[in-house]
This record gives structure tokens, C-alpha cells and sequence, in this order.
């Protein structure tokens, strides 16, 4: 899978722009960009898909200013109103691996998509939690598809695609997107999702049946 997704950048025509969770201006024209992706491959569950009480628990008990969590909440709000819309008028797919050394190994939360470097880590109730709404997702969302894969393909890298671009996310010592506008680039990431979707999907029984082990999985708090 890494070799695919390599060989895909490779060949990328830079008809791009470029995002940084250093620059606050990225911040909203990014999230206005990701409130139209359908298909995502990721690290783990993005914050959209967090239950607002539990996001406002999460973010009450960190240490940072008032005025970036109500930032985080108002972005949360956003995503999470057009995720809802988009489920209602299409299939969303996400993609992202089980395997338990990925998930202990990626327990923060995941603000990345809101291009914002936030390191929280779940606590082991508060991932369990998470973990029951996805489950309440799968059972309830028609439209909401979840495959499950044995290993990621791209450490620490993020893919979102809409109708028009394909963002690559990578999450290192800054959140950085490449957002390319390339309809080549663009096709030949879609391509290759529809293989992992092939190759990877589940029916919603076997998903769930995945998804209990993961919400009572020991995550290892520190």
C-alpha cells in the first residue's frame, strides 16, 4: 500500500495550494475546504465524529487559552453540521486501521483535519465513549461506510477527497495540506481507494463486531 501512495506523489502535477496550522488564516479556508470531502483515509477517527458533550469534557480539562477552545468548539461545530448534511445526501466513506499497536500508537485526538496541532491524548473512557458513537454510527448511518484496514499505509499522512481536489494531510512537527486541484492526481487517489475499499470492506456486522473490540481495548494511558 505505502508504495502505491508514494509512486502517486511522484507523479503529482503541482497544481496545488499549501496549508499550515502555523498560519491562523489556512485555518478557516482549509475547514471550509473539508466540510465538502466525502472519502477520507486516516489515522484514526477524526474530532467530527466526537459526541459534543464528550468534545466539551475533552476540552475542558486541558490546559490551554479560553479563547482557543471556544475556537475548537465553533470549528467542531462546523465540520460536524456539514458531516451530518453529507450524510444525508450521499455515501461517506472513511478508511483507517484497527490494528492494535496503530491505535495505541495514535491515541490522540484528531484535530488535524481542522489544520490545528493540538496534542490530547484520550483518557481510556473517554476513547471507549468515542469508540460506542462510531458504533451508533455504523448502525444508524445508511450512508456512513467504515473499512477497516490491518496496517496503515502512510505514517502520520491523512487523505481527504472531494468532488473537485484531494488533500494530503501530514501531521509532523506542523500540520501541513497539500490540496491538489489536479483532476490526475485526483483520480489516481480514487482509484486507489476504491482498491482498498475492494480489497478491505466489511459488512456492518463484522465492522461492529471490530469496533466492540476496539471500545474495550487498553489503550495505555499515561
Amino acid at each position: 500500500m505505502k508504495s502505491q501512495f508514494d509512486s502517486m506523489l511522484g507523479v503529482a502535477i503541482p497544481i496545488m495550494k499549501v496549508f499550515s496550522s502555523e498560519n491562523n488564516d489556512d485555518h478557516i479556508s482549509f475547514a471550509h475546504l473539508m466540510q465538502k470531502a466525502k472519502t477520507f483515509l486516516l489515522t484514526r477517527f477524526p474530532v467530527f465524529t466526537i459526541p459534543e458533550t464528550l468534545l466539551e469534557r475533552i476540552i475542558s480539562r486541558i490546559d490551554i487559552e479560553e479563547s482557543l477552545k471556544t475556537y475548537l468548539l465553533n470549528f467542531y461545530g462546523g465540520l460536524r453540521k456539514q458531516f451530518r448534511t453529507l450524510l444525508k445526501s450521499g455515501t461517506v466513506n472513511m478508511i483507517l486501521c484497527d490494528s492494535e499497536d496503530h491505535i495505541k500508537e495514535n491515541r490522540n485526538i484528531n484535530f488535524t483535519l481542522d489544520l490545528i496541532k493540538l496534542q490530547v491524548a484520550y483518557t481510556q473512557d473517554e476513547y471507549a465513549e468515542h469508540i460506542a458513537s462510531i458504533i451508533d454510527l455504523v448502525k444508524e448511518e445508511k450512508n456512513f461506510h467504515l473499512t477497516l484496514l490491518p496496517k496503515h499505509p502512510a505514517r502520520e499522512v491523512q487523505v481527504a477527497l472531494t468532488d473537485n481536489a484531494a488533500s494530503i494531510i501530514y501531521n509532523r512537527k506542523t500540520v501541513t495540506a497539500l490540496v491538489f486541484y489536479d483532476a490526475e492526481m485526483k483520480e489516481s487517489l480514487a482509484s486507489w481507494f476504491s482498491e482498498l475499499l475492494d480489497l478491505y470492506s466489511d459488512d456492518r456486522r463484522i465492522v461492529l463486531e471490530r469496533l466492540e473490540k476496539l471500545r474495550h481495548l487498553n489503550i495505555g494511558e499515561t
